[in-house]
């Protein structure tokens, strides 16, 4: 019976601990694994948000104010510059030109001066002897007069004439130059046809008969430009002699007219025409010498244009781009080379009209970028654009610039670099608050999942408030303290059991 009774209690105690291991199994099945929190009272920053890019705030687009072949680029992209350092040149061989010929004109401005004015003194000196009368001794200084003006004409017909044959011989040298170095080209361009024509040629031969072309045609190009400068010389040395003839033949007649009228005595009429004739001189000096005037601005222009055709760094900074390479044609105006100065970047957003009114200038920012978004760097508002723009959404906006004060070795800034910038507008204190990821929706409700000391949840409606993007503040539903599934909430409902872990 004893037996009996033991088999039995021991019968009835395995069968309970099988229960009891069971349900422990089974317990063990359906707990949940959680991550948690406790709702908590913190300050919040109260931000603007808005996205935008790194500018920088000093920079220089470096374009020529003349068209021009670029003959050199003495930069390249990546490299440091000093405000003054050469930057680029253009070929100036045309602009050179020009200020040889302009000088020229100047000289021949000045020279048409000197003899209007000289003929302006004579005219006067003729209307003061008519109306004096004539004298034996003035009669006799007349007679000079005539015989230095002829010789003087003489002498500027002989300088005409020397000029003209100078003028042929060097015309006819540079002629030849360019008939000379028009033969080589066709010879050289004939070459190179035969050379390519040919079945079996190699690379060199090719090679060398372009340089050969290339050569001849170069020689040709500066024959032909000699020529035509050579033209323009020859034309305006035959234009100052001439000019220099037709100055003394009017000395001439003018000394002629004086003697004369010296000799016969003046008249009402003869005092009128000397007159006239002291009114044309003046007004051909006052001509004349708004002629030099413009002379003196053109050469002045010309000589603008040479050194417009080297370009110079306004700037110290880096350069970021280079737009041209030697060979190319610069247009006037059109940006060739970009330097920036790395110790100036900003970051600039578009921020939404309807938040433009909270912002000031000193006002601090977080800026996250896109290129670093585990560092967040520290700046202040520094300027506020009074000019709206279209934002990418197609929504008023207004630009800000965010002066970037911390600096940060493993960032290294590059024009262009998006990201999102926070600009603080106030702070609130003290607010109840849970992390966005403990917040769940259901069924438009908001929901929180409290865990009691049973390590049971609760399902809790919550009503929010303000947000930033780590936090919601709560206005109703929870209180400080209490325990809440910040991960995993999405799979859980009231009554499931958790096993949870701190955040």
């Amino acid at each position: 019976m004893k037996k009996k009774l033991l088999f039995i209690f021991i019968l009835v105690l395995v069968v309970f601990l099988i229960v009891l291991a069971v349900r422990f199994f089974w317990r063990e099945r359906i707990v949940k694994k959680v991550i948690v929190d406790k709702v908590k009272r913190i300050d919040l920053n109260i931000t603007v948000s808005a996205s935008g890019q790194v500018i920088s705030d000093k920079k220089a687009n470096i374009s020529s104010k003349t068209g021009g072949k670029v003959e050199r680029v003495y930069v390249s992209e990546g490299e440091m510059v000093e405000e003054g350092d050469l930057i680029l040149t253009l070929d100036s061989r045309d602009l050179k030109l020009a200020v040889n010929q302009a000088r020229v004109n100047l000289q021949i401005a000045q020279l048409n001066y000197e003899n209007a004015h000289v003929a302006e003194e004579i005219a006067q000196a003729n209307l003061d002897k008519i109306k004096e009368g004539a004298k034996p001794e003035q009669i006799e200084v007349s007679e000079v007069g005539v015989e230095q003006a002829q010789e003087a004409l003489e002498a500027a017909q002989r300088n005409l004439a020397d000029v003209e044959a100078l003028n042929a011989d060097s015309l006819s040298v540079a002629q030849l130059s360019v008939d000379s170095a028009q033969e080589a080209l066709n010879l050289a361009k004939k070459s190179r046809e035969e050379v390519y024509n040919r079945t079996m040629v190699t690379d060199a031969e090719k090679i060398l008969a372009d340089q050969q072309y290339q050569q001849a045609e170069s020689s040709y190009l500066m024959a032909k430009r000699n020529l035509e400068s050579i033209q323009i010389t020859n034309q305006q040395r035959y234009n100052s002699a001439k000019a220099q003839v037709e100055n003394a033949r009017k000395n001439y007649d003018l000394a002629q007219a004086q003697l004369n009228l010296t000799k016969s005595g003046a008249t009402p009429l003869d005092i009128k025409t000397a007159e006239k004739q002291v009114i044309q001189a003046s007004n051909q000096v006052k001509q004349t010498r708004r002629q030099v005037e413009l002379a003196n601005i053109g050469l002045k222009t010309a000589k603008v244009q040479v050194s417009n055709a080297t370009l110079y760094s306004p700037i110290d900074g880096l350069v970021v781009q280079v737009n041209i390479s030697p060979g190319e044609i610069a247009t006037p105006g059109l940006p060739l080379v970009l330097v920036v100065s790395p110790n100036d970047f900003l970051f600039e957003v578009l921020v939404d009209e309807g938040d433009i009114a909270q912002l000031k200038e000193g006002m601090e920012a977080q800026i996250t970028l896109d290129a670093y978004p585990d560092q967040k760097l520290k700046g202040k508002v520094c300027a506020i654009g009074f000019q709206s723009k279209v934002s990418p959404g197609g929504a008023t906006s207004f630009p800000v610039k965010i002066k970037m004060e911390e600096k940060t070795e493993n960032i290294s800034f590059r024009l262009g670099m998006n990201g999102d910038a926070d600009i603080i507008i106030g702070k609130r204190k003290g607010l109840l608050v849970i992390p966005l990821l403990a917040l769940v929706e259901r069924d438009e409700k908001e929901l929180v999942f409290v865990v009691n000391p049973e390590n049971i949840v609760e399902e809790r409606i919550v009503r929010t408030g303000y947000s930033t993007e780590d936090y919601f503040e709560i206005k109703k539903g929870l209180k400080e303290g209490e325990l809440i599934v910040v991960e995993g909430a999405s799979e859980l409902k009231s009554g499931d059991r958790v096993r949870w872990q701190k955040q």
